[in-house]
């Protein structure tokens, strides 16, 4: 079976009841494309490795859907989509501390707080 980055995410969003407009902006973490002065695009074969990874942290309920799709801009002609590994882990206190050093990070947190608990601030 082939199948693309986006078809995959449809199908995913449809066993919650999503679709086509329920998409937003991605994150690729392990592709690189980089573009030149003129708009080129150019994909950065190699960039990570197995065993790379990425830890985030979620302040409210997120749907999280991975796709192990090859880049569109990947050079290779087969289709090999890679493993995934995932985890999940309550997130330490220190490490919400560590974050909250950082201005943007102080300001997400403190917006995130007021969305969900208006009336009482932090949770």
């Amino acid at each position: 079976m082939f199948r693309n980055g986006l078809d995959g995410m449809l199908i995913e969003l449809g066993k919650w009841g999503l679709g086509m407009r329920d998409i937003v902006s991605n994150i690729n973490f392990f592709s690189k494309v980089t573009a030149d002065a003129h708009g080129e695009l150019t994909f950065h074969a190699g960039n990570s490795q197995a065993g790379d990874y990425v830890d985030l942290s979620f302040e409210m309920d997120t749907l999280v859907i991975l796709s192990a799709a090859p880049h569109p801009l990947d050079t290779k002609t087969t289709y090999q989509p890679g493993a995934v590994d995932l985890a999940a882990f309550v997130t330490p206190a220190t490490t919400v501390s560590t974050c909250q050093q950082i201005a943007e990070n102080v300001r997400g947190l403190y917006n995130t707080h007021q969305l969900y608990h208006p009336r009482g601030g932090a949770a």
